[in-house]
């Protein structure tokens, strides 16, 4: 999606990269994701949402 303007100051920045992944994964997966974004200090926020078929 590209650079963009945040819709609030985060960590002193006003403009971050936004990206968009659709991934099939289990439940151990993305648990795992969670916690490495957590910890990368260049993820200033993400956001995990499960799509109900």
């Amino acid at each position: 999606m590209g650079q963009r303007e945040l819709a609030y100051e985060i960590k002193k920045f006003k403009t971050g990269y936004y990206f968009l992944f659709v991934v099939e994964a289990d439940s151990t997966a993305v648990s795992e994701f969670d916690r490495i974004a957590k910890i990368n200090e260049n993820i200033l926020r993400h956001l995990i949402i499960k799509v109900e078929d």
